[in-house]
C-alpha cells in the first residue's frame, strides 16, 4: 500500500498514532503521558488531513467501545487534554479545509457528503472524481479482512476450536489492564464500520493490521502457554514467516514482469510519451481514447487529454505538432483506417497502445 498512490498509508499513520498515543495517555504518568495525550489529537489531525472524518470514527469506535466496557470513563477525561488537544486538532486541519473550500468551491460538499455518505449509503455511487465506485455485498469487508491478515487468520481459527486456547484467552480478557479487549477491538473497528457500506475497497481494513500485528504476538504467547508447548509460538511465526516471505517474493517478480498493478500503470506509457518529445521539434499533445486512468492524469501531472469519443479526437489534434494517441488494446478495432493511417503504433504498455502521429 506505500507503494500505491493512494491517501490510505497516511491515514493509517494517522490512526495508528492515535492508539498508540491512547493507551500510553492511559498508562504512561506525569508529563510523559500528558505529551502523549497531544499526541492522540495530533494523529487525528493527520487522518484528518489523510482521509477526513473517517479518521475520527475508526479511532473513536475502538476507543468508545473499550471504555465504555472498562468503565474508564473518568480515568480517560481526567488523563487527556480535551480543551488543548481539541484546540490543537482544529489548528492543524480546519485551515486546510478552509482553504481547499476557496480554491476549489464545492469542496467541502464533495469530500463530507459525497466521499463520506453517498459512497457508502449509494450502491454505485457516481460521483466520485478520483476513484471507482466499487460495489460488493454488505459484510465484504470481513473477508478482505481475513485475506489482509493472512496467514495468521488461518492460525487463528485453527486455535479457536481448541478448548484450552479459548481458557487462555477469556483469562487474559479477564486480566485488569484490558489490553487484549483493546486490541481485539482496534482490529476490527474498519471491519464493524464498513460492514453495511454499500461500496468498499480491500484498503479500508488497513487501519486494524498494526492491531492485528500486535495482537498476534499475544495470540502466540497464550497459545504456547496455554496448549503446553513451550515452541508453539516460534514455530507458528516462523511457519508463517516463511510464507509470508514466499508470497511476497512471488508477487514481487509477478509485479516486476509487468503483470498485476504494474499492468494497469501508465508510468512507460507516459514515459515513453516524453522521450518522444524530447526528439520531437513539435511535441503535441498525448490524448487518450475512451478512458483516461488517473494513473495517466499522475505521471503526465495533468496534461494527458481525455477523448471520449472519435469526434472529440480531432478537436484535441494539432495540426503543427506530431499528437499522440494512447488507446486501450481491446478498443484499437473501433478505430477507423483513415485515423490508423496517420499514425504509427510504437510501443505497448500494459493494457495501452502508444500511437505517435506520421511526420
Amino acid at each position: 500500500s506505500g507503494g500505491a498512490v493512494m491517501t490510505d498509508p497516511a491515514l493509517l499513520a494517522g490512526t495508528t498514532l492515535c492508539m498508540t498515543a491512547f493507551w500510553q495517555a492511559l498508562n504512561t504518568p506525569g508529563r510523559a503521558g500528558r505529551l502523549w495525550g497531544y499526541a492522540f489529537f495530533a494523529g487525528l489531525a493527520i487522518g484528518l488531513l489523510a482521509k477526513g472524518p473517517v479518521a475520527v470514527v475508526l479511532t473513536s469506535l475502538p476507543i468508545g467501545l473499550w471504555v465504555l466496557l472498562q468503565r474508564r470513563w473518568l480515568e480517560v477525561w481526567q488523563r487527556l487534554p480535551w480543551l488543548g488537544g481539541l484546540i490543537l486538532t482544529v489548528c492543524l486541519s480546519v485551515p486546510w479545509y478552509i482553504l481547499a473550500e476557496y480554491k476549489t468551491p464545492g469542496f467541502l460538499d464533495y469530500f463530507l457528503v459525497g466521499e463520506h455518505w453517498k459512497r457508502f449509503t449509494v450502491p454505485g455511487w457516481k460521483g466520485d472524481l478520483y476513484g471507482n465506485a466499487h460495489v460488493r455485498p454488505k459484510g465484504t469487508i470481513w473477508l478482505y479482512g481475513l485475506a489482509c491478515s493472512l496467514p495468521w487468520s488461518l492460525v487463528l481459527l485453527t486455535w479457536l476450536p481448541r478448548k484450552e486456547f479459548r481458557s487462555g484467552l477469556f483469562k487474559r480478557l479477564d486480566s485488569g489492564d484490558g489490553w487484549i479487549l483493546y486490541l481485539m477491538l482496534w482490529a476490527v473497528a474498519p471491519m464493524l464500520f464498513f460492514t453495511l457500506a454499500g461500496n468498499i475497497l480491500w484498503s479500508y481494513v488497513l487501519p486494524g493490521l498494526p492491531a492485528l500485528a500486535l495482537l498476534t504476538a499475544e495470540l502466540m504467547i497464550i497459545g504456547s502457554k496455554f496448549l503446553g508447548k513451550p515452541l508453539a509460538a516460534f514455530k507458528t511465526l516462523r511457519w508463517g514467516g516463511t510464507v509470508i516471505l514466499l508470497i511476497f517474493t512471488v508477487s514481487l517478480g509477478w509485479i516486476a514482469m509487468g503483470y498485476g498493478p504494474a499492468e494497469r500503470s501508465q508510468m512507460r506509457l507516459i514515459a515513453a510519451y516524453r522521450d518522444r518529445c524530447t526528439h520531437s521539434q513539435e511535441p503535441g499533445n498525448l490524448i487518450y481514447l475512451f478512458k483516461r486512468p488517473f494513473s495517466a492524469e499522475f505521471y503526465s501531472r495533468g496534461e494527458a487529454l481525455l477523448a471520449h469519443n472519435l469526434s472529440e479526437t480531432e478537436t484535441y489534434l494539432n495540426h503543427n505538432a506530431l499528437d499522440c494517441l494512447a488507446v486501450p488494446i481491446k478498443h484499437m478495432d473501433r478505430l477507423p483506417k483513415a485515423l490508423t493511417h496517420r499514425f504509427n503504433t510504437v510501443c505497448q504498455a500494459g493494457q495501452y497502445y502508444l500511437l505517435v502521429e506520421k511526420g
